[in-house]
């Protein structure tokens, strides 16, 4: 039964061997969205990207904050929003977007955390540095930076950022240690030049003033409502590494319920444990009439 469900969930006729993506989200909420009285963007389009990344929603933010909204009212109304496994926080920017005034947190484990920890503090600080290590080619500057110790506070941050505008297949970067103490980045760049360091700096002085940022173990992050927590875990059946740690989404969304917040997961199939209802954010890499879909997991 289980490997019926995974199939119907997937399957979905299409050109054979044609990768496609449809945004459904617009079409789909937009009755609910005017009912509950706020405007659902006639397009959905990917917002500007900080760097690439595996597992950004950059392409679904929009289309994934259309769903949120109609589930459970106009974003600002939530009281707070997290971001949980937030990577480059493309949700809460689109959220941002349309709720300036709403306390946002951002929560990640990696080095997306420590990121956000360090813009969220001293925003002016982390754009200066990386002013002054993108340059005008950003592979050459991941390559100058392999090895490199890897600073503290707006110096890790902005050399993180740059390393990860130019990683191989938009994969993270590790940190080894070193025999001295302290540790040092292991990189690998793509063998092009990266440019566009003048748009990266505008995009981060435009991003949003986020309320909290924290470099945590989502399983353990402290959670209060009234709200909404979105989480992104990581999909199952990825090799391990590619993620800093093992979140069990189905506990954080027990605790997260518990504590007087709404939950939404985002996933590629029901996820264990879970017992949520299922929104279609997009369908893509149709290959021989089987699709992959991204879900949106909703609890409370």
């Amino acid at each position: 039964q289980g490997q019926h469900e995974r199939s119907r969930l997937h399957r979905r006729g299409g050109r054979r061997g044609k990768e496609r993506h449809r945004n459904l989200s617009a079409a789909s909420v937009a009755r609910s969205g005017g009912a509950l009285g706020f405007r659902v963007p006639a397009v959905c389009r990917p917002l500007p990207t900080l760097a690439a990344y595996q597992g950004s929603k950059r392409r679904y933010a929009c289309a994934i904050t259309n769903l949120l909204e109609a589930r459970f009212g106009p974003a600002a109304s939530w009281g707070r929003f997290y971001d949980v496994c937030c990577g480059t926080a493309s949700v809460a920017r689109e959220v941002a977007a349309r709720a300036p005034a709403l306390p946002i947190v951002l929560v990640d484990a990696g080095l997306w955390g420590a990121f956000w920890v360090a813009f969220v503090a001293n925003r002016d600080a982390v754009i200066a540095a990386v002013e002054r290590l993108h340059g005008a080619d950003a592979g050459a500057s991941c390559r100058a930076l392999n090895a490199t110790p890897v600073g503290s506070g707006a110096e890790g941050a902005a050399q993180f950022l740059v390393i990860q505008r130019a990683m191989l297949m938009g994969r993270s970067p590790t940190v080894e240690a070193l025999p001295a103490g302290g540790s040092a980045w292991a990189t690998a760049c793509v063998p092009r030049p990266v440019g566009g360091g003048d748009k990266l700096i505008a995009l981060l002085r435009g991003l949003p003033r986020f309320a909290e940022a924290r470099h945590e173990d989502a399983n353990r992050t402290a959670l209060a409502g009234p709200g909404v927590l979105y989480v992104d875990p990581n999909y199952i059946g990825l090799k391990a590494g590619h993620y800093s740690s093992a979140l069990d989404a189905a506990g954080v969304t027990r605790r997260a319920l518990d504590a007087g917040l709404h939950v939404a997961v985002s996933h590629h199939q029901p996820y264990p444990g879970l017992d949520a209802d299922a929104a279609v954010v997009a369908t893509s890499r149709c290959q021989s009439g089987v699709c992959r879909r991204e879900l949106l997991l909703f609890a409370g």
